[in-house]
């Protein structure tokens, strides 16, 4: 599978079965990732870049208790870092304090985050994909997160509900 070739997800707010769980739900909150307690972690955090780290430490550190390995460790913080850094520098205009909902879960098969901001509407997947550089001299400065995050995510979803964006990404286990 390409980074093009990302399924969507179905939005996290309509009862469905997200893939491999067979348990509808509505939120990720709502769904288990499997059948047995998964691994959970919930962050409310502002929209100030200090946030970041300490928000993926704890990441890591859920990660590792649950015995993933380094590559699924790698794609999560990658999608983490990614999303709430465009979330952070971009979605609030007013350039005011604003909250943001981030919760991860590990399950069998994925890693699944869910992203919730009440910033500018933004549908990553109605975005063309854009088209990796061949070299450094072609390389352009920003712009590649997307790129990056559809190149790792096993599936995306998208909805925008009560002026908030509700994101979800699956990270495959590796």
């Amino acid at each position: 599978m390409t980074s093009r070739d990302v399924p969507a997800m179905p939005p996290p707010a309509i009862k469905t079965s997200y893939p491999h769980s067979g348990v509808a739900c509505a939120s990720l909150r709502e769904c288990p990732v499997d059948a047995e307690p998964a691994p959970r972690i919930a962050f409310s955090v502002t929209n100030d870049m200090a946030v970041l780290d300490p928000v993926r430490l704890r990441t890591r550190a859920l990660l590792e208790a649950a015995g993933a390995r380094a590559r699924t460790v790698y794609d999560t913080e990658l999608v983490l870092e990614e999303v709430l850094t465009n979330v952070i520098r971009h979605a609030f205009r007013d350039h005011g304090q604003h909250r943001i909902d981030i919760e991860l879960a590990v399950g069998p098969d994925a890693v699944v985050l869910a992203f919730a901001d009440d910033g500018e509407p933004f549908d990553p997947r109605a975005f063309p994909q854009r088209r990796a550089p061949s070299s450094i001299e072609e390389a352009e400065a920003g712009g590649l997160g997307l790129v990056l995050v559809r190149g790792v995510a096993q599936a995306i979803g998208y909805e925008r509900r009560n002026d908030r964006n509700h994101l979800v990404i699956r990270v495959p286990l590796e």
